[in-house]
């Protein structure tokens, strides 16, 4: 069985967005690459949370400028997970297991990125007075 058999539509959207994104820029599929993808998918959960606490375009504005910004690789790639979306997603459905649900939602994906600690997510949120503990407090009542 693939892992990626337990992952809702949504979750799987949200991977290829960053699939594509990574694609653009050329870069390896990294977390905020993630958090973009699931600041797109509407009607998953994981953006729901971000539109509540009005911080899904913000992010998505923000890691994209931030890509416009960087210069791509010089040779073109296929992207692969970098080790911290790997981990990401190996916490998203360890915490998926923990609560005992049969698959893995972008609230799963969400909760792990912002659990992670990473500091490029932290500067994001915190460059756009953005409550990390009030998203996953709300990401807490889903489970």
């Amino acid at each position: 069985m693939n892992v990626f058999d337990k992952f809702t539509n949504h979750s799987k959207k949200a991977l290829e967005t960053a699939y594509l994104f990574a694609e653009k820029f050329n870069r390896a599929i990294d977390i905020e690459h993630i958090l973009l993808g699931i600041a797109k998918e509407k009607g998953s959960i994981g953006y729901d949370i971000l539109r509540k606490t009005h911080s899904n375009s913000t992010i998505a504005e923000r890691i994209i400028s931030q890509a416009k910004n960087k210069k791509p690789g010089k040779k073109k790639i296929k992207p692969v997970f970098a080790l911290s979306a790997i981990a990401a997603i190996e916490r998203a459905a360890l915490l998926a297991s923990v609560h005992t649900h049969p698959y893995i939602g972008t609230e799963h994906i969400l909760f792990s990125i912002l659990s992670y600690g990473d500091e490029k997510i932290q500067e994001l949120f915190q460059k756009e007075h953005i409550d990390i503990k009030e998203i996953k407090n709300r990401i807490e009542l889903v489970f």
